[in-house]
Protein backbone atom coordinates (compact mmCIF):
# COMPACT_ATOMS: atom_id res chain seq x y z
CA UNK A 1 0.00 0.00 0.00
CA UNK A 2 1.35 3.39 -0.92
CA UNK A 3 -1.25 5.62 0.72
CA UNK A 4 -1.47 7.21 4.14
CA UNK A 5 -3.02 4.88 6.71
CA UNK A 6 -5.71 7.44 7.60
CA UNK A 7 -6.68 8.25 4.01
CA UNK A 8 -10.10 7.48 2.57
CA UNK A 9 -10.84 6.41 -0.97
CA UNK A 10 -12.47 9.02 -3.21
CA UNK A 11 -14.39 6.28 -5.08
CA UNK A 12 -16.17 3.23 -3.74
CA UNK A 13 -14.75 -0.21 -4.51
CA UNK A 14 -17.30 -0.91 -7.25
CA UNK A 15 -16.53 2.43 -8.96
CA UNK A 16 -12.76 1.79 -8.75
CA UNK A 17 -13.20 -1.65 -10.31
CA UNK A 18 -15.43 -0.26 -13.06
CA UNK A 19 -12.90 2.49 -13.82
CA UNK A 20 -10.03 -0.02 -14.04
CA UNK A 21 -12.11 -2.20 -16.37
CA UNK A 22 -12.90 0.80 -18.60
CA UNK A 23 -9.19 1.62 -18.82
CA UNK A 24 -8.31 -1.98 -19.57
CA UNK A 25 -10.85 -2.20 -22.41
CA UNK A 26 -10.31 1.31 -23.75
CA UNK A 27 -9.65 1.84 -27.45
CA UNK A 28 -6.05 2.46 -28.61
CA UNK A 29 -4.77 5.87 -27.56
CA UNK A 30 -7.09 6.21 -24.57
CA UNK A 31 -4.40 5.15 -22.10
CA UNK A 32 -1.35 6.63 -23.77
CA UNK A 33 1.01 6.30 -20.82
CA UNK A 34 0.41 2.56 -20.46
CA UNK A 35 0.81 2.03 -24.21
CA UNK A 36 4.09 3.93 -24.27
CA UNK A 37 5.53 2.12 -21.25
CA UNK A 38 4.55 -1.24 -22.74
CA UNK A 39 6.21 -0.21 -26.01
CA UNK A 40 9.44 0.79 -24.21
CA UNK A 41 9.52 -2.47 -22.26
CA UNK A 42 9.11 -4.39 -25.53
CA UNK A 43 11.99 -2.39 -27.03
CA UNK A 44 14.18 -3.51 -24.14
CA UNK A 45 13.73 -7.14 -25.16
CA UNK A 46 15.18 -6.57 -28.64
CA UNK A 47 18.49 -5.23 -29.87
CA UNK A 48 18.56 -1.43 -30.13
CA UNK A 49 17.90 0.07 -33.54
CA UNK A 50 18.20 3.71 -34.54
CA UNK A 51 14.44 4.23 -34.23
CA UNK A 52 14.36 2.45 -30.85
CA UNK A 53 17.18 4.63 -29.53
CA UNK A 54 15.34 7.74 -30.77
CA UNK A 55 12.17 6.55 -29.03
CA UNK A 56 14.02 6.04 -25.74
CA UNK A 57 15.66 9.48 -26.05
CA UNK A 58 12.23 11.04 -26.63
CA UNK A 59 10.87 9.19 -23.58
CA UNK A 60 13.70 10.62 -21.45
CA UNK A 61 12.34 14.08 -22.30
CA UNK A 62 8.73 13.15 -21.51
CA UNK A 63 6.63 15.02 -18.97
CA UNK A 64 5.78 11.68 -17.32
CA UNK A 65 8.45 10.64 -14.85
CA UNK A 66 7.29 7.02 -14.92
CA UNK A 67 7.89 6.90 -18.67
CA UNK A 68 11.37 8.31 -18.12
CA UNK A 69 12.09 5.60 -15.54
CA UNK A 70 11.04 2.88 -17.99
CA UNK A 71 13.34 4.47 -20.60
CA UNK A 72 16.21 4.25 -18.09
CA UNK A 73 15.39 0.58 -17.48
CA UNK A 74 15.36 -0.04 -21.24
CA UNK A 75 18.79 1.54 -21.61
CA UNK A 76 20.13 -0.71 -18.86
CA UNK A 77 18.68 -3.81 -20.52
CA UNK A 78 20.37 -2.88 -23.79
CA UNK A 79 23.73 -2.42 -22.09
CA UNK A 80 26.59 -1.08 -24.17
CA UNK A 81 29.18 1.51 -23.26
CA UNK A 82 27.15 4.56 -24.30
CA UNK A 83 24.03 3.51 -22.37
CA UNK A 84 25.98 2.53 -19.27
CA UNK A 85 27.87 5.84 -19.37
CA UNK A 86 24.54 7.71 -19.57
CA UNK A 87 23.24 5.76 -16.56
CA UNK A 88 26.40 6.61 -14.59
CA UNK A 89 25.93 10.28 -15.54
CA UNK A 90 22.39 10.18 -14.16
CA UNK A 91 23.70 8.64 -10.94
CA UNK A 92 26.41 11.29 -10.60
CA UNK A 93 23.85 14.10 -10.96
CA UNK A 94 21.90 12.98 -7.88
CA UNK A 95 21.28 15.86 -5.45
CA UNK A 96 21.65 15.11 -1.77
CA UNK A 97 19.01 16.15 0.77
CA UNK A 98 17.68 19.65 1.01
CA UNK A 99 14.78 21.08 -0.96
CA UNK A 100 15.54 18.99 -4.03
CA UNK A 101 14.55 15.73 -2.37
CA UNK A 102 11.75 15.05 -4.87
CA UNK A 103 13.56 16.41 -7.91
CA UNK A 104 13.70 14.49 -11.17
CA UNK A 105 17.47 14.21 -10.88
CA UNK A 106 17.12 12.23 -7.67
CA UNK A 107 14.43 9.96 -9.13
CA UNK A 108 16.54 9.38 -12.27
CA UNK A 109 19.65 8.60 -10.24
CA UNK A 110 17.80 6.09 -8.09
CA UNK A 111 16.22 4.46 -11.16
CA UNK A 112 19.62 4.26 -12.88
CA UNK A 113 21.18 2.70 -9.77
CA UNK A 114 18.43 0.06 -9.55
CA UNK A 115 18.66 -0.66 -13.28
CA UNK A 116 22.43 -1.07 -13.09
CA UNK A 117 22.13 -3.36 -10.08
CA UNK A 118 19.69 -5.57 -12.00
CA UNK A 119 22.00 -5.57 -15.03
CA UNK A 120 24.97 -6.66 -12.92
CA UNK A 121 22.92 -9.32 -11.16
CA UNK A 122 21.48 -10.85 -14.37
CA UNK A 123 23.83 -10.20 -17.29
Amino acid sequence: MHGHIDSRAARCLACRRARRERLRNAPPGANLLREQTDRLRALGDAKPTASAVAEVEAALESKWWSLRVVAIQTMARWGGEANLAKLHELMAARPEGGRRYFAWERVAADAARRALMNTERWP
